[in-house]
């Protein structure tokens, strides 16, 4: 177990050592959790005298590979306090991180049936570590926590998540933390005989890889299928402007809204459209090959996440699937952190990003109004200067 003298100062706000408990009696407030099947609930008892708790976003490889978004988001409780486990039961899948060694480092736990990350126990710290997307509810008063900590943020080469932040989070800037370990990414393109890029699709453990291509000719004149493929953009044809220059994209975004919220485990989910007849190999209309579970999340909408590692794939729209599946132009949501793009973790060579307008806006407010006003507004500012505008295309 690690004493607070014994560890990096930057490291000392990430996992709350800076919090000093104080002595019987108290106030304390409980909050509650629970993943979105309700499969997985606890409860938090913490003193009232050290909230909020400081959060922290983690962008590491691992973290974006297990979950399908940019960054998950984290709070480490102190050491004296755990989950209360309210259902009768602590029914969660396990998966450890290979080359972590022996004990529960590196060990992630999240829902077996709706995939939500649930969090973990850090042994060498001897705390707990919470998502704090699994905290909706918004009559429990004040969050509990404010995202100060930015972690791994070297990871994604691009600035990923960080370059949407550029001013922290609630007018206050992020403590900036990352140690020499990461798990480095297979991020090769694929280049077919005909010459064409794949850019390959997979989660953290593997057991769920595909590839998508660049909009081709066939989808761009579809009426249906055209509708994920981004506007061509005056600034992708600037030098200066980085990868993907004159090369046909989909269409990204970000949300924030409830069902989001609540499945990735970060606050918001970044996704790709992309239609499934042009996914490599052949994605069937059930949505389940090698690793991947489904998990219905609505009447209206499926996810699909790996059984394994926990990584959240996709999002289908069932009506969507209703209309256009037989006629093999239905379009999914990909999770866009499962994208191993060489150019960086926002895969800009491969997608344009509606960033004036993110899903879900008003809805994540309800949940962490500091952290969604600074994404918006971060994502807005980095698409006037990205592509000179803030685009807000429509989504199918």
């Amino acid at each position: 177990m690690a004493n607070t003298s014994d560890l990096p100062a930057v490291v000392i706000p990430f996992y709350n050592r800076d919090k000093v408990i104080p002595p019987e009696p108290q106030e304390k407030q409980t909050f509650h959790a629970r993943c979105h099947c309700g499969n997985v609930e606890f409860d938090l008892t913490i003193p009232t005298a050290i909230l909020p708790l400081n959060a922290y976003i983690c962008s590491c490889s691992s973290c974006r590979y297990t979950r399908g978004a940019l960054c998950s988001l984290h709070v480490a409780l102190p050491q004296t306090i755990s989950p209360e486990w309210t259902n009768g039961r602590i029914n969660v899948s396990v998966h450890k991180s290979p080359g972590s060694g022996a004990g529960g480092h590196g060990q992630r736990l999240f829902c077996p049936t709706c995939g939500v990350r649930v969090g973990l126990f850090e042994p060498r710290m001897a705390q707990w570590v919470v998502s704090t997307s699994l905290f909706r509810d918004t009559t429990a008063g004040p969050l509990f926590w404010s995202v100060t900590c930015f972690g791994f943020y070297k990871s994604p080469r691009d600035g990923g998540l960080l370059s949407w932040l550029p001013d922290g989070v609630g007018g206050k800037p992020l403590h900036l933390g990352t140690v020499p370990y990461d798990f480095p990414p297979d991020e090769a393109l694929s280049i077919r005989p005909d010459g064409t890029e794949w850019l390959c699709v997979a989660c953290f453990c593997g057991g769920v890889a595909f590839e998508i291509p660049r909009p081709a000719e066939a989808v761009r004149g579809d009426p249906h299928m055209a509708r994920c493929v981004a506007p061509p953009l005056e600034k992708d044809n600037d030098e200066d402007k980085g990868e993907g220059k004159g090369k046909w994209k989909w269409k990204a975004y970000m949300d924030f809204g409830g069902d989001s919220w609540a499945l990735s485990g970060a606050q918001g989910m970044p996704w790709v459209q992309v239609p499934r007849a042009v996914l490599s190999p052949a994605v069937p209309t059930t949505l389940e090959f090698g690793t991947v579970k489904t998990y219905k999340v609505s009447s209206t909408l499926t996810t699909g996440f790996c059984e394994y590692c926990g990584a959240r794939v996709f999002l289908r729209d069932e009506e969507e699937g209703k209309k256009e599946a037989d006629k093999g132009t239905e379009v999914l949501n990909v999770a866009l952190g499962l994208l191993r793009a060489p150019e960086g973790a926002k895969a800009e060579d491969w997608v344009v990003w509606r960033a004036g307008r993110p899903e879900g806006v008003e809805e994540g407010k309800r949940f962490d109004g500091e952290f969604v006003d600074a994404m918006a507004e971060g994502m807005r500012r980095w698409g006037l200067d990205r592509y000179g505008e803030a685009l807000e295309f429509d989504i199918v």
